[in-house]
């Protein structure tokens, strides 16, 4: 999953969460599933702010 599918899936499973008639096992299995994309998410970009520091230090 590219960087776009990964906040896509996120903006997904925060609306999901909106839904009223979800019940405990469905709130769960999202909130598992956002906490999941969400940590990828973290990790990719502290990726990219490491590769911008060793840019920097290039120069």
């Amino acid at each position: 999953m590219n960087w776009g599918e990964e906040c896509l899936r996120t903006i997904s499973l925060i609306e999901a969460l909106r839904l009223k008639n979800l019940n405990d096992a469905q709130k769960e299995e999202i909130l598992g599933e956002l906490s999941a994309v969400l940590n990828h998410l973290k990790i990719h970009s502290q990726d990219v702010e490491y590769a911008i520091d060793e840019e920097g230090e290039k120069k």
